[in-house]
């Protein structure tokens, strides 16, 4: 049996009469639909310009996201020296590098009188620095390793009661300028990121 004839479509028609309607279709090997150039072509270009549109978004949202992981990161050591000075029942120093930049490993690190260094230094990612802090309280540490010479450092100092000895902000900001404020209440310690610029 043919192609014409395994593809016959039987059509009923008044008074028990039928005809065979020959009924053609297209199939590539397999009997599968296959896509044309053009279409293919069409899907491309859609896609292209889809991507085109969306790259500015995707680019701002990068920006802003290492921005945002910056501060979350400089809070996180702020708050876990907040938590060790009262575990411990000790003042916690968190040394803050006011000249740190993404090309510098030393950004902000805890540190303790009596035991030293605590954490590892904090990195900010590619882009960001620290543009100045509000911190009026100072001590004389080591840097940037216990084991180098000691050298005045600024310094956010975390007392027993989980307060610290002045209020205080950090300002970290990106190549475009965009800023993020990292703000130390004295009397709690209670640490706030908000989008304020000094």
């Amino acid at each position: 049996m043919n192609q014409t004839l395994r593809n016959t479509k039987y059509e009923i028609y008044p008074y028990g009469h039928r005809r065979n309607t020959p009924v053609r279709r297209n199939f590539n090997e397999g009997g599968k639909h296959a896509f044309t150039l053009i279409e293919i072509v069409v899907v491309l270009a859609i896609v292209s310009i889809v991507l085109g549109m969306s790259f500015p978004f995707f680019a701002r949202f990068a920006k802003g996201s290492k921005l945002k992981n910056a501060a979350t990161n400089i809070s996180t050591v702020l708050r876990t020296a907040r938590s060790y000075a009262i575990t411990k029942r000790k003042n916690y120093l968190v040394i803050i590098n006011d000249e740190a930049t993404s090309n510098l490993y030393y950004a902000v690190k805890i540190y303790q009188n009596d035991d030293g260094t605590v954490d590892r230094w904090h990195k900010l990612p590619q882009g960001i620095i620290i543009e100045s802090t509000t911190f009026n309280s100072t001590e004389i540490v080591p840097f940037p390793h216990d084991s180098d010479a000691e050298d005045t450092k600024t310094v956010v100092k975390f007392k027993p009661t989980g307060g610290t000895t002045a209020s205080g902000s950090i300002y970290i900001k990106d190549n475009e300028d965009n800023y993020k404020r990292i703000k130390v209440i004295n009397v709690t310690g209670r640490v706030k990121v908000t989008n304020e610029s000094p």
